[in-house]
């Protein structure tokens, strides 16, 4: 008799990241219940109504709904669900990523599944304004950003700093819990600046909902986008990495050892802008001017990525040409179902 192949939840599940989680999960032979709310959980649920493998429920708030039925029969938690900044009040953004998780982690206890993995951010290793990364320092598994909820709602505060910042106490809180209980098996997957097509099996997103793509939707709009740090990585190493770590053996003794940054290289606004004109000429056009792009503010840090590559096998890296250019490309496919091009 064959055995019957885990189940895995996947909260949020049509986000950017998630969608390719989800899609890596299936090709790996596992099945997925794949948490999504209103019209999202309408649509993935018509899409994906014939995959024995494949199971959408609805779950409006991630942050305060009961998640116990989500949590029946599951292996494995993945944690994806997130508010994008810029997409709500900056209290709701606290409250989704830090309630949310937590609501996660305390359903996950109570329902006996042990081993949990929380998408989070590179940015959870800086400071909320990001000036960290521009310091020469070096960032690592232990490396930490401080950020307080009186801080991030101050209203002069930036949507990427209320973000950064939600993030940073998510997470923490996060690691806080699992202290607290050592039957959990808690893994965070901290990626750099995420670019790639999107996932060919989900919906395609609406113009609205490009998640970190609409950087270079910007970029396409002739809109230069906000000064972030140069790291990158592609959506597909973010999923390949999550997969992977859903096989790693719990370390009680080391207990944020599974906690991995990826990164697959760095590159400024202007090299992709300088990319896109050599490899797209044809967008020659349409594409944002770089002079007065800002420079870094100071010297670009070192980074440490050697226990991804240890424990999830992540060696090689999809280049960060091929990322931008393929989220381009997939992009520029999309757009013709969005009608005439306009800015945001």
């Amino acid at each position: 008799m064959t055995p019957t192949r885990p189940l895995i939840l996947v909260t949020g599940a049509s986000g950017f990241i998630a969608s390719h989680i989800v899609t890596g999960l299936l090709d790996k032979g596992y099945r997925v219940r794949g948490t999504a709310r209103g019209t999202k959980f309408v649509a993935l649920q018509k899409t994906f109504a014939s995959r024995p493998d494949l199971q959408i429920i609805e779950v409006q708030d991630i942050a305060s709904d009961d998640l116990s039925s989500a949590m029946q029969g599951v292996h494995a938690v993945i944690h994806a669900a997130a508010p994008l900044f810029g997409r709500a009040e900056p209290s709701k953004v606290l409250s989704g990523a830090i309630e949310g998780t937590m609501n996660v982690l305390r359903h996950s206890l109570s329902a006996g599944i042990s081993k949990i993995i929380m998408i989070s951010t590179l940015g959870t290793a800086f400071d909320p304004a990001l000036t960290y990364p521009f310091s020469g320092g070096h960032i690592e598994q232990s490396t930490c950003g401080e950020a307080s909820e009186q801080d991030a709602l101050d209203p002069s505060r930036e949507p990427l700093y209320v973000y950064v910042s939600a993030k940073i106490m998510a997470e923490k809180a996060a690691w806080d819990f699992a202290r607290a209980h050592p039957e959990l098996d808690l893994t965070t997957i901290n990626p750099a600046f995420n670019f790639g097509p999107f996932a060919k099996i989900f919906p395609p997103p609406a113009k609205t909902d490009l998640a970190t793509n609409e950087a270079l939707y910007f970029i396409l709009q002739g809109q230069l986008p906000p000064l972030i740090p140069p790291w990158l990585v592609d959506v597909r190493d973010v999923a390949r990495a999550t997969v992977a770590a859903l096989n790693v053996a719990p370390s009680p003794n080391n207990l944020q050892r599974k906690r991995y940054m990826l990164i697959s290289g760095g590159a400024s606004w202007t090299d992709i802008v300088n990319l896109l004109r050599q490899k797209r000429p044809e967008l020659q056009g349409r594409l944002c001017s770089t002079e007065g792009a800002p420079e870094f503010p100071g010297p670009i840090g070192t980074y440490d990525v050697s226990p991804a590559r240890e424990d999830l096998g992540m060696a090689e890296y999809i280049p960060w040409e091929t990322s931008v250019l393929e989220a381009v490309d997939s992009m520029l496919e999309l757009e013709k179902g969005w009608g005439p091009s306009r800015g945001f």
